[in-house]
């Protein structure tokens, strides 16, 4: 997208222009001067799904083993993913230092059958928590979850809510990344003449763009005392008074 974007930019520089998801090349476009470009911090979205992956594996909750194992699936290796994957790491390690983190990239956002079989790979190892960030493949990953009784982990509010794989709960909660708030942002500074235009924005939990989802399955599952610890996590980083990288 930011390649085809970079272009359009380039060839009508009159036009304005937002990017999502991704930055803009000023190498690429002129200038970038009439791109607004909004970025995520998926690092800490990785992060919140990781302190809550560390914290349910060494607990009681239901489908938890001793094994003391979690996981990651990405979709291609690339840097949003990469982002996902060490903060996932570094989540976990945080608030569990000696849990072992298995992962692996299916190479693709759309084989729903390779994240199975990925996912199945690392369950066999032990691991009873699975978050994953693969678009499509998700879906994967999340049946893997449901067939072996463990728990997946999503990256959308759409797979905290519909969390069920034929009629069993597989999604625990999400590490939710919400594009909305951003982009309504952008809309209304069009509307009132100030897109800045030339500039990247980045969104996190501070913006309140990155959180982990309420759903019905965490608050029902997970022990209070962990949803507290990971609730005062999510607010240090929206404070800044701790810093994921």
């Amino acid at each position: 997208m930011a390649e085809l974007v970079e272009q359009a930019a380039a060839q009508d520089p009159t036009k304005k222009f937002v990017l999502f998801d991704v930055a803009y090349d000023k190498k690429k476009c002129g200038g970038c001067t009439n791109i607004y470009s909004i970025v995520y911090r998926y690092n800490e979205t990785g992060y919140l799904a990781g302190v809550v992956a560390g914290l349910v594996t060494r607990s009681k909750t239901p489908r938890t083993n001793d094994a003391n194992v979690v996981g990651f699936v990405g979709g291609q290796d690339i840097p949003v993913i990469e982002q996902y994957k060490k903060g996932f790491i570094e989540g976990v390690k945080a608030v569990d230092p000696s849990a072992t983190v298995e992962s692996a990239f299916a190479g693709s956002f759309s084989d729903p059958v390779k994240g199975k079989q990925i996912a199945n790979n690392i369950i066999g190892k032990g691991a009873d928590v699975v978050f994953t960030a693969a678009g499509d493949t998700d879906k994967g990953v999340i049946q893997a979850a449901a067939d072996a009784g463990v728990w997946a982990l999503g990256n959308s509010s759409q797979q905290a809510a519909n969390n069920k794989v034929d009629g069993k709960v597989a999604v625990l909660t999400s590490s939710d990344t919400s594009v909305e708030s951003s982009l309504a942002d952008a809309m209304q500074l069009i509307k009132d003449g100030k897109l800045p235009t030339g500039t990247v924005r980045s969104f996190g939990a501070k913006e309140g763009t990155n959180k982990i989802v309420d759903s019905a399955p965490y608050l029902k599952y997970v022990p209070s005392a962990i949803r507290t610890k990971v609730s005062d996590i999510q607010h240090q980083i929206v404070e800044g008074t701790l810093d994921v990288g």
